[in-house]
């Protein structure tokens, strides 16, 4: 069994992919490292207009409170899209019960297929 590489920083890209704006996370999103993804998160609102912001978690490991509020605060201010197969995260999502706060998606080519909807998909949750 082959163990998989984990960044020290959980940030592993932030910037425009096509119709989306993705921040890819990975390991462990802990105390340590959440001014770094916040500052991820403020550059990703300020330079992402007419993009759909798109959180890439497949390789996401572990996080605190600290993401899940991030994650709900933006998704206050604009819609957010959570992308990946990750029982972690699915599970947080039902034990806080905010999972209708995000439209969740088997990957970032289901986020890109969002984008030719009109209102920007239907909240259909699948994947993560």
């Amino acid at each position: 069994m082959s163990e998989q590489y984990y960044p020290a920083s959980p940030v592993v890209s932030n910037g425009p992919s096509g119709t989306l704006w993705v921040l890819v996370l990975a390991g462990d999103v802990d105390p340590e490292f959440v001014d770094e993804v916040e500052e991820a998160f403020t550059r990703a609102e300020r330079e992402s207009a007419g993009l759909l912001f798109t959180v890439d978690v497949s390789a996401l490991r572990f996080c605190d409170s600290a993401l899940l509020n991030l994650l709900l605060q933006t998704a206050r201010r604009r819609p957010v899209v959570l992308a990946g197969e990750n029982v972690f995260v699915r599970r947080m999502l039902q034990v806080t019960g905010v999972g209708s706060a995000f439209t969740v998606v088997a990957d970032n080519d289901a986020a890109r297929g969002l984008t030719a909807q009109p209102h920007g998909g239907d909240g259909t949750q699948t994947g993560v």
